[in-house]
């Protein structure tokens, strides 16, 4: 078969791992740097908010996308149901991606120090 596609010293997986999970990790602190000046309990309620929109925007998103491929393939479109499935999914991607940018901007717009 073919080498294995190397990005410097690492190959894709690693690169993935190497930056994909620190990040991962690293977000709740991340979320605490942003909420840091925020009233006593007001952080609460910034995570209810950022969760109810993250949990609507992925869990719905991905019920709608399921929806419509299901919809496909029970009709006997299998393929075309593939193609719908993944677009709509790039599409709810980008979505999330949009919003949560604009929710991080908003906030961090609004909240600085003059």
């Amino acid at each position: 078969m073919g080498r294995a596609v190397t990005i410097g010293p690492f190959d894709r997986a690693t690169l993935g791992w190497a930056t994909v999970m620190p990040l991962w990790f690293a977000s709740p602190w991340l979320a605490a740097l942003l909420w840091r000046r925020l009233p006593q309990f007001a952080d609460r309620a910034a995570v209810l908010a950022l969760a109810a929109i993250i949990g609507t925007l992925v869990g719905g998103g991905w019920t709608v996308v399921a929806l419509a491929a299901s919809g496909l393939v029970r009709s006997g479109h299998r393929w075309r149901g593939l193609a719908v499935a993944v677009v709509l999914a790039v599409v709810q991607f980008g979505v999330v991606a949009v919003t949560l940018g604009l929710v991080a901007f908003a906030y961090m717009g609004c909240n600085r120090r003059p």
